[in-house]
């Protein structure tokens, strides 16, 4: 599976739900799954996540 993929207008920012134990910020891709936002500065800070 590729490790990019392309947000477009259908995706739906989900924000931090700390009570869900989600303490980043994510989005809902078209099929209504949720995808971890990660911006970090290195790679390997956001694949530890």
């Amino acid at each position: 599976k590729p490790a990019f993929v392309e947000i477009g207008p259908d995706w739906t920012v989900e924000g931090e739900k700390l009570d869900c134990g989600f303490s980043s910020a994510s989005m809902r891709d078209p099929q209504g799954r949720r995808v971890l936002i990660k911006t970090q500065d290195h790679p390997l800070c956001a694949a530890n996540e």
